[in-house]
């Protein structure tokens, strides 16, 4: 019987022991059914370790250890025995061990590349191309691309000299040509820019500057319009000599005085609130003169309504000139593609829509080697709609076949959403959640969707003591509604949200109650700091590691969970540099930019390959009044005295570093023989073996030229991480992102807040300007005082969705504590 289980996992629930039990309940009666279950989840770490826990808990079974928890499920709900659990375990085993390689447990990105490598040819595409998971070289080399072909390439002139005239003209757009032309790039990678890159692909770039042109003369006629009007009433006040006097003033509000701030500045005009009120009065002016007045009022009222309209059209048209230009942007996109080779990620979904669209999916599993019956989704909560819209696909043919599929998340753990996760996808169910984007794919999924939807939750925790269990019972559910339905409430009287989007924002938390697994114990602490500074927070985190070092726990039993990097960093660098250091392993804090050692060979690297450069000499003079060797510091402090170079410096401290003899070298030999000289091995040595190894593979990758070298140094090379082997014992610092999936005996949340809701991070939005300018679609920033009410409620949308990410942040980390939870903040009240 077709069966979709939707199974609502919160934190420490048992979920991947609920996935792995299910995964072998449907493999003990036919090992075969192994290679037909595709399994998919959020990160290769995670892949990894289900793949790990099915052969574990596979070989408990079969050994009869008596330590396996799934053997009492399984009897029951296969009606096997002891023996027949043992036997049919060993066989499962065998055979999956025999046949590694058809186990499909795997990203789901890594799952799409399996499906596009097999179609490659049929989709143009190289069958050596390498993944694209950063773009952010891409984006550069577009940006750089379009600025250099700007007074080369007719169309791109004519944007650019437009743009540069408007901003002469108002001195108010941004002359950042970079920062404004990086958010149109980047926001081409977004899922939602999909239907506008197609219908923008329908123009070309002439067509798209005719509606530039077009309106700019619209903007510059209602600019026109408002001036004009201002003229007529300088012209009556002359002809009547009016003065200020001569106008009422109501709570110190006039019509002299908003003409006054219409003149000043039309774009960021807004009526004071207690003009309706003035215009309702008798008179607006002292002398009573109702023709004058009438005729006044009028051209205040007319003007007034320009002015919105202006304010609206400027809003409209800031970010067109960048979107006049997305075909020649596209272009270079494709070509950087071509010529490096590559695919980014963010394409992936796009080209399996179109594999999905012409091809059956059976067709498409048998050409990609796999046939398969069950689709199980870890992490559901963090799918991205073009994700969804494909994996829909796959999951419609299963249950038309008759078989058990199973989507697995929690949306109170949905933090992801700026890599286009959508929890909305998970809340709607058994609706299938379309983004307001219509899809044929959907609507003939729907009817199955629906008659096989099969919810159900895991209500207990297993992981964290009682009381940390109960203290995130309460307080979830007040945040739910103190802070959420507060929020909700007033943006549905505000009719910004919709009964049904309320409805299923506060399914978020409704769930959030768990029944704890362990019947005591659990220790919570919360400090509201009123004076909260960097070193109160510093000194109180060193006295709660020693106080728990003191009660028997271990470093490595004690995490930091951090909102930012930055925070993590800071906090890393205090503990590390105490008189009495405290150990710490942090990804960020192993970054190579964060060793000294590593700074200052990469430094000398630059200043001997490159003995002019100015910015290295500085850079060497700053780095080696830090050196550790106080006898060395004198010797340079005496040295600099006497103006001589840095190299000169170099050569005579270490003679082992030859003058003129630097590019004979390839960038990783000059390396290593600058770590040799500068006897550096036994200070950064871990830091510094992982760089040459770093180097090393990008002059294999890149080339062996300084320059490139250096300039992946500055672009990735510095804030990768060196490896650290696994159980070091060490406080765990970490961001709170990373620490989904994780536990740890103590958690320690430094900056436990809510301010991140109250400003947006994704700051622009394709739109449809309607009948206010004559352009097809335009790029907008979110804001809150916007003179456009649909850009409006979209912030408003956005700040909800912010306000929830937050709140999900919070709830990852204090459900990461195991025995106990300690939270610092700020928050007054």
């Amino acid at each position: 019987m077709s069966q979709l289980n939707v199974l609502i996992a919160s934190a420490g629930s048992g979920k991947t022991h609920r996935i792995t039990f299910e995964f072998i309940k449907s493999i003990l009666p036919d090992p075969n059914n192994a290679g037909r279950i595709l399994a998919i989840t959020f990160t290769n770490k995670a892949a990894g370790e289900m793949k790990s826990r099915i052969i574990e808990e596979l070989s408990l079974l079969a050994n009869q250890t008596g330590q396996s928890k799934m053997e009492p499920d399984l009897k029951k709900d296969l009606n096997l025995t002891t023996e027949d659990i043992k036997s049919k375990a060993k066989t499962a085993l065998s055979h999956i061990l025999h046949h590694y390689s058809e186990l499909s447990v795997s990203t789901i990105d890594a799952f799409i590349q399996r499906i596009i490598r097999t179609f490659s040819r049929d989709l143009g595409l190289a069958s050596d191309y390498e993944v694209l998971v950063d773009n952010s070289e891409m984006t550069e080399y577009i940006i750089d691309n379009i600025i250099d072909q700007v007074n080369v390439q007719k169309e791109l002139t004519a944007v650019f000299k437009q743009v540069i005239e408007r901003n002469i003209d108002d001195d108010k757009l941004s002359l950042s040509f970079k920062e404004n032309l990086r958010g149109i790039v980047n926001n081409l990678g977004k899922e939602s820019s999909d239907n506008f890159i197609q219908e923008a692909l329908s123009y070309n770039t002439p067509e798209m500057i005719g509606f530039l042109k077009k309106a700019y003369v619209q903007v510059s006629a209602q600019r026109k319009k408002i001036n004009e009007g201002l003229a007529l009433f300088d012209k009556i006040c002359s002809d009547q000599n009016l003065t200020v006097e001569d106008f009422v003033s109501h709570s110190r509000v006039s019509i002299w005085g908003e003409m006054v701030k219409i003149k000043s500045d039309p774009q960021k005009y807004s009526a004071a609130k207690s003009v309706d009120k003035l215009l309702g009065e008798k008179g607006i002016l002292i002398n009573e003169n109702e023709a004058l007045e009438s005729e006044i009022k009028d051209l205040y009222l007319s003007l007034k309504s320009a002015v919105e309209k202006f304010g609206r059209m400027q809003v409209l048209i800031q970010d067109f000139p960048f979107v006049a230009i997305i075909a020649e942007i596209l272009r270079i996109r494709e070509d950087f593609k071509t010529s490096e080779g590559i695919l980014p990620v963010s394409d992936f979904y796009t080209l399996i829509a179109s594999v999905l669209a012409k091809e059956p999916v059976p067709f498409i599993f048998l050409r990609a080697g796999n046939r398969y019956k069950t689709i199980m989704i870890d992490e559901f909560q963090d799918t991205s709609l073009m994700q969804w819209i494909n994996l829909t696909s796959l999951i419609h043919n299963s249950l038309a076949s008759g078989n058990r599929n199973w989507l697995v998340g929690d949306p109170k753990q949905s933090i992801y959403r700026w890599r286009n996760g959508e929890m909305e996808i998970m809340l709607s169910l058994p609706r299938i959640y379309s983004g307001g984007r219509q899809f044929e794919i959907l609507d003939d999924a729907a009817p199955l969707f629906d008659s096989a939807f099969n919810p159900d939750r895991l209500p207990t925790n297993y992981r964290s003591d009682k009381n940390i269990v109960d203290f995130n019972n309460g307080f979830f559910a007040f945040l739910q509604k103190s802070i959420i339905g507060n929020h909700l409430e007033t943006s549905e009287n505000k009719n910004l949200i919709t009964p049904t989007e309320k409805e299923e924002y506060l399914k978020v938390y409704a769930d959030v109650k768990q029944d704890p697994h362990k019947k005591d114990g659990g220790y919570i602490e919360i400090r509201f700091n009123e004076e909260y500074n960097t070193e109160l927070l510093h000194a109180q985190i060193e006295k709660l590691i020693r106080r728990k070092l003191e009660q028997g726990f271990k470093l490595n039993d004690i995490a930091i969970l951090c909102r930012n990097n930055k925070h993590g960093v800071a906090i890393s660098n205090f503990l590390l540099n105490l008189p009495d250091p405290i150990q710490v392993i942090s990804e960020e804090t192993l970054q190579f930019q964060s060793s000294y050692y590593c700074r200052l060979a990469i430094n000398i690297l630059r200043v001997l390959s490159s003995e002019k450069d100015k910015l290295a000499h500085s850079e060497f003079r700053s780095l080696m009044l830090q050196f550790p060797d106080d006898n060395l510091q004198t010797i340079y402090q005496k040295h600099y005295k006497t103006n001589t170079s840095a190299p000169d410096f170099i050569y005579a401290q270490w003679p082992g570093l030859k003058p003129g003899k630097s590019t004979w070298y390839s960038p990783s030999e000059l390396l290593t023989l600058i770590i040799h000289n500068l006897e550096l091995s036994g200070k950064g040595e871990h830091y510094l073996i992982f760089l040459r190894e770093k180097v090393l593979e990008q002059e294999r990758k890149s080339g062996s030229d300084f320059e490139s070298m250096y300039t992946w140094w500055q672009e990735k090379g510095r804030t990768m991480s060196v490896v650290t082997p696994a159980g070091s014992n060490a406080v765990n610092i970490m961001s709170l992102h990373k620490s989904k999936g994780l536990q740890f005996p103590v958690v320690i949340m430094p900056d436990f807040n809510f301010n991140d809701f109250k400003s947006i991070h994704w700051n622009l939005h394709w739109f449809r300007p309607g009948d206010e300018l004559d352009i097809p679609f335009t790029a907008v920033k979110y804001a809150a005082n916007t003179p456009v009410d649909a850009i409006k409620q979209l912030h408003e949308k956005e700040l909800l969705k912010t306000l929830i990410d937050s709140i999900n942040l919070i709830y990852v980390g204090c459900t990461r504590a195991e025995n106990e939870l300690f939270v610092l903040s700020d928050i007054k009240e």
